[in-house]
């Protein structure tokens, strides 16, 4: 089989850090070392400078001795007590997509051969890593609060398409969502193939929900390749009443565009959704609305009708492919909620949740870290 390519950071967020973390190492053994010397030491220091040159390195050594030891010691201090309030490290990277790597059936009908996938990467040193990926029109930034913080190794992929440099770019048409799903069992390869011993969960929100499921159906080597150890799907759509932004925006034409945006926004119900929505709106007229519209339009023909069994036999495919599956509701759908609960079997084994967040909220740091972090 043709060799995928690795996944590499771009070089210059990764000289960048490394240039950082040089310049804080110095200035904070640096200043330890001056700080106590001055103040421990300030009388002998004051000898020292009336002796001879003679006696110097007699007295100077045991001192200076003393104090980088003392400087090391508060830093491997300071390390242990704030590490975990420090923003971890985020890096961008990117994936180049390799024809020989893709489905023959994709090679002709889809020319995505040679663009390339985006990512963010906060590279923890644990044995779990959780892929996230993203809602209709948002990108891997969408994660980067919870990936700052979150103690656990991540990698958040961008669909093919949605990365804002390539707005407009006559390379980067809009696919299907046929090939979306392909793109992203292609990219987890390529992320299984970097990292084979370490154990895969994976998140997926709202739209990303979807991909999960999808992949489930249509690439279960994939997925059975990776053995993920936990799958987490955050309001993914059930039904036809699920897909009230999908529906919207798939409602929208090219010569509307900017008024449908609009309407979106009237059709908030108070105050805490209007600011969530004049977000996710700012957001998506900020990408090619044409990959934004396409897939909406697909989405809500997938769960076009109110029928609750298409989703519950996606649902237990992927739980077949995964050790542990949860599914987590806001209570924007507390009514869908209510009726899979009494009709998700419980020999199936999925968790079923409802949270008191609203749909946004369960990608915010306070709600998905804790999430995450459960996964150890």
């Amino acid at each position: 089989m043709p060799r995928e390519p690795r996944m590499r950071p771009d070089g210059a967020s990764t000289q960048a850090a490394r240039r950082r973390r040089g310049r804080q190492a110095v200035a904070a053994i640096g200043g330890s070392l001056f700080g106590l010397v001055t103040s421990l030491y300030s009388e002998e220091l004051r000898r020292l400078l009336e002796a001879s040159v003679s006696g110097l390195a007699g007295h100077a050594v045991p001192i200076l001795l003393t104090a980088v030891v003392a400087s090391v010691s508060s830093v491997i201090c300071y390390e242990f007590l704030f590490r975990r309030q420090r923003p971890h490290r985020v890096i961008a990277g990117r994936i180049r997509i390799d024809q020989a790597a893709l489905d023959p059936r994709f090679r002709s009908e889809t020319p995505v051969a040679g663009r390339q996938l985006h990512y963010l990467e906060s590279p923890q040193t644990t044995a779990d890593l959780v892929v996230l990926l993203h809602g209709l029109g948002l990108d891997a930034g969408d994660f980067r609060p919870v990936m700052a913080e979150c103690r656990l190794h991540s990698v958040a992929f961008t669909q093919y398409g949605f990365n804002r440099e390539e707005r407009d770019h006559p390379d980067y048409r809009p696919i299907s969502l046929a090939a979306h799903v392909h793109l992203l069992g292609y990219a987890l390869r390529v992320l299984h193939r970097r990292y084979p011993r370490k154990r895969i969960s994976l998140v997926g929100f709202s739209s990303g929900a979807d991909l999960l499921l999808m992949l489930a159906e249509r690439e279960p080597e994939t997925l059975s390749l990776l053995r993920p150890r936990w799958a987490l799907l955050l309001d993914p759509n059930v039904n036809h009443t699920t897909t009230t932004f999908s529906s919207a925006i798939a409602g929208t034409s090219g010569d509307r565009e900017v008024r449908e945006l609009v309407s979106i926004l009237r059709g908030a119900r108070n105050q805490s959704e209007f600011v969530y929505l004049a977000e996710y709106v700012s957001k998506i007229a900020s990408k090619d609305f044409a990959h934004v519209r396409g897939l909406a339009k697909e989405i809500v023909q997938r769960y076009r009708t109110e029928d609750y069994r298409p989703f519950l036999a996606s649902l237990a495919r992927l739980n077949n492919l995964v050790s542990t599956t949860t599914v987590v509701l806001s209570r924007d759908h507390e009514k869908v909620y209510s009726t899979l609960a009494g009709r998700v079997p419980q020999r199936l084994g999925v968790r079923l949740e409802c949270s008191l967040t609203s749909h946004f909220d369960l990608i915010r740091p306070n709600f998905l870290i804790r999430r995450l972090e459960s996964f150890q």
